[in-house]
C-alpha cells in the first residue's frame, strides 16, 4: 500500500465530475448559440419579407400606408362602396 506516498494525478470520481460540469457548460452555451441563430435567421427572413412587400406595393402604385389591422379599413370601404378598394 502506499503508506506514506502521495498519488500523482486525479482520481477516477473527480475525472467524471469535471466531465459532467464540462457537459452542462457546454449544452448551455450550445442552447445560447443555438437560440442566437435562430434567432438572426428570423430576422433576416421578416427583412427579407419586409423588403418583397415594399418591392410589390411599389410595383402596383401603392402610396397607400400599410395597416396594423390587416387593411380592415379597406375591405369596410370596399363593401361600402361596392367595388374593390385595392385596384
Amino acid at each position: 500500500m502506499n503508506s506514506g506516498r502521495r498519488a500523482d494525478g486525479f482520481t477516477l470520481v473527480e475525472l467524471l465530475v469535471s466531465l459532467a460540469i464540462l457537459a452542462v457548460a457546454l449544452s448551455v452555451l450550445f442552447g445560447a448559440v443555438s437560440s442566437a441563430l435562430d434567432r438572426t435567421r428570423k430576422d433576416r427572413n421578416d427583412a427579407l419579407a419586409s423588403s418583397l412587400v415594399q418591392s410589390l406595393l411599389e410595383r402596383a402604385g401603392g402610396d397607400r400606408p400599410l395597416r396594423a389591422d390587416g387593411g380592415r379599413l379597406f375591405e369596410r370601404h370596399a363593401l361600402a362602396s361596392g367595388r374593390d378598394a385595392l385596384r
